[in-house]
């Protein structure tokens, strides 16, 4: 087997010493070391990289593909004729299935609105990763990342849900010292993402955000 070298005691000593010289000066970067390759295929030469311990000598499947088909050249007739006389008789398996016609989906982000298609069972809204992105990115903070007890607090209002009790707290404080506010007023537009202050103190016109 070609993985078998690395089993020999010769190899397991070598690498032995070199992990604790490694250890006396310091130095761990051989977990991520690499080495630079020229692909074998003729005509390619293209540099690659890859661990030291890996025997990988080709850039890629296509040129490992193209070197060693020619190698294991053309089956003989023989068994042209054997393999042809043995799948004789047999169903075609895709014989008789239809396949399932993709559905034509609008793209669920506002700025694109690109028509693209997808499985029936795929439940997809989105025609890219940069869309997804772009509109997910720009929600508001949820409730669970605001790490706090999230809710409506009757004792400040019967409507207004409050991400965490640090900012129920300051809207508590804001009606003890006879200050009006309002609640996530406007959403700021920062191109890459936006941005909502938790609360809007009208008099002052001050934005506050915790």
């Amino acid at each position: 087997m070609i993985y078998d070298f690395y089993q020999s005691k010769k190899y397991k000593e070598k690498q032995s010493a070199i992990i604790k010289e490694n250890w006396r000066k310091g130095l761990f970067d051989f977990h991520f070391k690499r080495e630079e390759r020229v692909c074998a295929r003729e005509g390619c030469h293209r540099i690659f990289k890859v661990i030291p311990s890996d025997p990988k000598i080709y850039c890629s499947k296509n040129c490992a593909a193209r070197v060693n088909n020619v190698k294991g050249g053309s089956r003989p007739d023989k068994i042209k004729l054997k393999i042809a006389k043995a799948l004789k008789g047999r169903k075609n398996p895709h014989k008789g299935t239809k396949r399932v016609p993709r559905i034509e989906t609008i793209c669920a982000n506002p700025r694109c609105k690109k028509i693209f298609l997808r499985e029936p069972w795929v439940n997809r809204k989105f025609c890219s990763n940069k869309c997804v992105m772009e509109v997910i990115s720009r929600r508001p903070t949820s409730p669970k990342a605001a790490r706090g007890k999230a809710g409506i607090r009757t004792d400040i209002s019967k409507t207004i849900y409050f991400y965490s009790r640090w900012e129920a707290n300051v809207a508590r404080l804001f009606e003890y010292l006879g200050i009006k506010w309002i609640h996530q007023a406007k959403t700021f537009d920062l191109v890459s993402q936006t941005y909502t202050p938790d609360f809007y103190l009208p008099e002052r016109d001050i934005e506050k955000f915790l």
